[in-house]
Protein backbone atom coordinates (compact mmCIF):
# COMPACT_ATOMS: atom_id res chain seq x y z
CA UNK A 1 0.00 0.00 0.00
CA UNK A 2 2.82 2.39 0.87
CA UNK A 3 4.69 1.61 -2.35
CA UNK A 4 1.48 2.03 -4.33
CA UNK A 5 0.93 5.53 -2.93
CA UNK A 6 4.54 6.54 -3.57
CA UNK A 7 4.44 5.23 -7.14
CA UNK A 8 1.24 7.14 -7.85
CA UNK A 9 2.72 10.29 -6.33
CA UNK A 10 5.85 9.88 -8.44
CA UNK A 11 3.75 9.45 -11.58
CA UNK A 12 1.78 12.61 -10.80
CA UNK A 13 4.96 14.60 -10.16
CA UNK A 14 6.56 13.33 -13.37
CA UNK A 15 3.44 14.17 -15.38
CA UNK A 16 3.24 17.64 -13.83
CA UNK A 17 6.92 18.32 -14.60
CA UNK A 18 6.45 17.15 -18.18
CA UNK A 19 3.39 19.35 -18.73
CA UNK A 20 5.15 22.32 -17.15
CA UNK A 21 8.21 21.80 -19.36
CA UNK A 22 6.10 21.54 -22.50
CA UNK A 23 4.19 24.68 -21.51
CA UNK A 24 7.42 26.60 -20.94
CA UNK A 25 8.84 25.40 -24.26
CA UNK A 26 5.71 26.46 -26.14
CA UNK A 27 5.59 29.91 -24.53
CA UNK A 28 9.31 30.61 -24.93
CA UNK A 29 10.58 32.11 -28.24
CA UNK A 30 13.20 29.34 -28.48
CA UNK A 31 10.51 26.69 -28.05
CA UNK A 32 8.33 28.25 -30.74
CA UNK A 33 11.28 28.51 -33.13
CA UNK A 34 12.22 24.88 -32.51
CA UNK A 35 8.59 23.77 -32.95
CA UNK A 36 8.36 25.58 -36.30
CA UNK A 37 11.65 24.01 -37.38
CA UNK A 38 10.10 20.56 -36.92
Amino acid sequence: STTNISSVTTAVIMKHRRVKRVYMLRTSPYGLRKQNDV
